[in-house]
């Protein structure tokens, strides 16, 4: 009986963490998650980017959250590396974004251990709308549309990262800074405590401006490689 109890128990708890759905997420239609990297790909240098928000005590539809886009890769040296389009609004890469790790307000916690920073990065501020979703693990289901129901909010960013120097890639954050006041009893400001809640590594997204060939030049490499296999054959058999 004990067994079958234990047995039981470890099936939902392995149920309840399939399900497991972080208050902060970042998802890209029609992107891929890489598993080595924990991050979901853009599956080209033009896509949506959306965040995700579950509510949680943490986390609300009245926050205020930030998305940050840093270089990729990383580095330290201020330079014209092209630029990159969110929303319509374009921003020089590095000359509109600063150096450090997020976020901006040096009031708060940074983000921490994480592979890429310090790196220069852009930092956006956003409110989420009202309208609901379907909730959804990003992790588990990358690429999704979120589609029509309850239980989730969704803000969606335009992103061109086209004009990025070929070879460049930008990776996005997601977070919410809090400020937690506590007072004494006659009402003044006792102490000020703050706060930041990051959508979790495995949630993370990025995208890279790597030239795919164009129809006519991968017409031309297959016409090249065609005319070196019957060269070489036709020396093998001159050679026979």
């Amino acid at each position: 009986m004990k067994k079958i109890i234990l047995t039981i128990a470890a099936i939902l708890s392995m149920s309840t963490m399939a399900y497991a759905i972080p208050a902060l997420q970042l998802d890209i239609v029609g992107g891929a998650y890489n598993t080595t990297t924990e991050t979901i790909i853009a599956p080209s240098s033009i896509f949506t980017l959306n965040a995700l928000l579950n509510e949680d005590k943490d986390n609300t539809i009245g926050d205020t959250y930030f998305l940050s886009a840093a270089l990729l890769p990383s580095t330290n040296i201020a330079s014209n590396y092209g630029s990159i389009k969110i929303n319509n609004i374009v921003y020089n890469v590095t000359a509109d974004m600063i150096y450090g790790t997020p976020p901006v307000d040096a009031l708060f916690p940074d983000l921490g251990s994480h592979g890429i920073f310090a790196d220069f990065y852009k930092e956006i501020s956003f409110v989420f709308p009202s309208s609901q979703f379907n909730p959804y693990n990003s992790q588990d289901n990358p690429g999704s549309t979120p589609t029509a129901g309850t239980g989730m909010y969704v803000t969606s960013f335009d992103v061109d990262i086209s004009g990025l120097n070929a070879g460049l890639g930008i990776h996005f954050d997601l977070y919410n800074e809090d400020i937690f006041n506590k007072y004494n009893k006659d009402g003044s400001l006792k102490s000020t405590d703050y706060s930041t809640q990051f959508a979790p590594f495995s949630h993370d997204a990025e995208g890279s401006n790597t030239p795919v060939p164009e129809p006519g030049t991968m017409m031309l490499l297959g016409v090249g490689m065609l005319g070196l296999a019957v060269f070489g054959k036709r020396r093998m058999n001159k050679n026979v």
